[in-house]
């Protein structure tokens, strides 16, 4: 394998995989990044076995011409070392060649580097998901419904599926629900009747859906989701990530939260957090004030 790359498209592209690289997993290989490079553009791969990541890189992109390919190939790069190297190397164009027993050089200005890659054929293929069971949501709101719920998952991994956020999905409904015992986040949404039709209901990792929303865009574009029985495919642009399901029955919270009340307020949620914060930082002025 020989290529030529631009440094920034290449660091972007680090960003987005390295969010599933474990230094704690059991497979060697798995703390490396699988580098494929064919005609069309070069594909960065990273799998901690829960989330699993693929970033492309077209060749062109527009009048820009982003990658020069000489001879294609694959390569798997032991991810700690390459992504320091990659930050630091002088010059904007970088060039990567693999020679026998995966020996590669990553040549920069006048920096040359060698590292030891590893067998690609060794690297666990990612999961071949049918896209038969699929619901599509525009970006902003995704990452709005995971901010609003993630923070109550539980942290005690002796309750596994408590650790996830319940995907309901009922008719045209689609329901978000996180508890830890304590604490319990929801948000409703209305989807497309026909898209979400026999879709099951699924339990995703809180982290995995914390590291989903860094790479999901501001913009109200639409991401695909696809639904299997064991796995999750989130389809962004040039960007796949493919999250676990957990294992398990989510308990049921319908009743968590009483129907009937003896009383209700209203309040300003601006309002109620300034008294908050300052009920923390100045708590004997803050009761004289209430007080009044």
């Amino acid at each position: 394998m020989k290529l030529t790359i631009l440094k920034d498209h290449l660091i972007e592209s680090i960003g987005h995989v390295s969010k599933a690289i474990s230094s704690r997993t059991t497979i060697p290989i798995l703390t490396g990044i699988k580098i494929d490079a064919t005609v069309s553009g070069v594909t960065l791969t990273a799998s901690d076995t829960d989330i699993s990541i693929q970033s492309f890189t077209p060749s062109e992109n527009g009048n820009i011409k982003i990658i020069d390919l000489f001879i294609a190939g694959s390569v798997v790069l032991p991810a700690k070392f390459f992504i320091e190297i990659i930050r630091k190397l002088p010059a904007q164009l970088i060039e990567i060649e693999v020679h026998a027993n995966f020996q590669t050089i990553l040549r920069s200005g006048s920096s040359e580097i060698q590292i030891m890659g590893l067998d690609p054929d060794e690297y666990p293929l990612l999961p071949e998901i049918e896209e038969s069971k699929m619901i599509r949501l525009p970006s902003d709101l995704l990452k709005t419904m995971v901010k609003q719920t993630s923070y109550a998952v539980s942290t005690n991994e002796s309750t596994p599926i408590l650790t996830g956020v319940l995907w309901n999905i009922s008719g045209d409904k689609l329901k978000f629900i996180a508890c830890d015992r304590h604490r319990l986040a929801s948000r409703e949404v209305s989807i497309d009747n026909e898209s979400s039709h026999n879709l099951p209901n699924i339990v995703i990792s809180g982290r995995t859906l914390n590291e989903l929303s860094k790479i999901l865009p501001d913009q109200n574009s639409l991401i695909d989701i696809v639904i299997a029985d064991n796995q999750v495919l989130f389809k962004i642009h040039s960007i796949l990530f493919y999250s676990r399901i957990l294992d398990g029955t989510y308990p049921d919270t319908s009743k968590l939260i009483p129907q009937s009340f003896q009383t209700e307020m209203s309040f300003r949620p601006k309002s109620l957090l300034k008294r908050s914060i300052a009920l923390i930082c100045y708590p004997g002025k803050t009761r004289r004030t209430l007080s009044k």
